[in-house]
């Protein structure tokens, strides 16, 4: 029972603890940005970031071949990835809905602000739910800048021409 009282009433600090050595690593350019807490959450970021790309090249479309094989097969390519992107965006929502809805419950320090805090304040658990779109901004730029070659799109002079500047 004592494991089931742990994840149901935790001790709120952060679920998922940092290692120090990315602690360390990262502090000095988050610093320069203004951004004192995110060292803390760096681990959840990368986390987050290697978990949608598998989700994206591994679990959607395995799941979209068992599920609806015809229609998947016959996606062209940027069909596939639109759709490919759309299952990690769900996914993404349903995580950050339930982490969202878990720290407002379970969350000791936040139930000991008042609402200007629980508004503006800062807790570990509610900065592990505020790094999320930090996951979503780093699964999207990677999706533009290593997936845009794949995704040529054609000029009106007849070249084929990438949509961003780094891959042309």
């Amino acid at each position: 029972m004592a494991l089931a009282n742990r994840i149901l009433r935790p001790e709120m600090r952060d679920p998922i603890p940092s290692p120090s050595i990315l602690v360390q690593l990262s502090k000095p350019f988050t610093e320069k940005l203004g951004l004192t807490t995110l060292p803390y959450h760096v681990h959840e970021v990368l986390a987050g970031f290697l978990g949608y790309h598998f989700i994206l090249h591994v679990v959607s479309p395995a799941v979209s071949r068992l599920v609806c094989p015809q229609v998947y097969r016959g996606f062209n390519k940027r069909t596939r990835i639109n759709w490919d992107i759309h299952w990690v965006s769900m996914i993404q929502a349903l995580f950050i809905n339930t982490a969202a809805l878990w720290v407002i419950f379970k969350d000791e320090q936040r139930h000991e602000m008042d609402w200007r805090g629980r508004l503006w304040g800062y807790t570990p658990a509610t900065g592990m739910v505020s790094v999320t779109p930090l996951q979503l901004l780093a699964r999207i730029t990677n999706t533009i800048f290593c997936r845009s070659k794949d995704l040529q799109q054609v000029t009106s002079s007849g070249t084929s021409k990438s949509p961003c500047s780094i891959c042309r």
